[in-house]
């Protein structure tokens, strides 16, 4: 069974990757790019090498970034309704 899950969990992060219309990318809680994809190389221009263990700070300007818009939206309650909506899905 457990042979099972991991092929699948594989299978399904190699789904994800390869999606080109869309960007899917899974940040930890502190805001670092953990995952990347195709799509969001095509939207942001960034390989997958050069974000991976990076903030996503860097996708705002100096001044959101200097007002802390990065940090405030990863605490926002709007943000964690939205995670707990996609996490029930």
């Amino acid at each position: 069974m457990e042979e099972k899950k991991k092929k699948l969990e594989k299978l399904y992060h190699e789904m994800l990757k390869n999606i080109q219309d869309y960007g899917v990318i899974l940040l930890d809680v502190d805001g670092t790019v953990l995952t990347w994809n195709k799509g969001a190389q095509e939207i942001k221009g960034y390989k997958a090498e050069e974000i991976i263990g990076k903030n996503f700070r860097v996708f705002y300007t100096a001044r959101d970034r200097e007002e802390n818009f990065p940090k405030n939206y990863l605490h926002s309650p709007k943000r964690k309704e939205e995670q707990s909506i996609s996490a029930s899905d």
